[in-house]
């Protein structure tokens, strides 16, 4: 898992800041990615399922869903927190 820096020392991610770390590096590249690709990596990551949503929500990011099974995450509109 990630870490950061206090001070000298350096501690680990929370899980809820490490979910939100992954979606700021899926969306450094793309605007949208699949909801399927993002809890594939937040489960190789030991991120669960509720934290995943909870950081989307606190993210502003958006869902549009592609069927009753499938959907994209979108990059949150410009001026919402990161």
């Amino acid at each position: 898992m990630p870490s950061r820096s206090a001070g000298q020392e350096t501690e680990p991610l929370t899980k809820s800041e490490a979910a939100r770390q992954l979606f700021t590096a899926l969306f450094a590249s793309r605007d949208r990615v699949l909801i399927s690709e993002v809890m594939k990596e937040a489960t190789a990551q030991g991120i669960s399922r509720a934290t995943m949503y909870r950081a989307r929500k606190d993210l502003g990011v958006q869902t549009i869903m592609n069927g009753r099974n499938s959907g994209i995450w979108a990059k949150p509109a410009a001026g919402k927190d990161q």
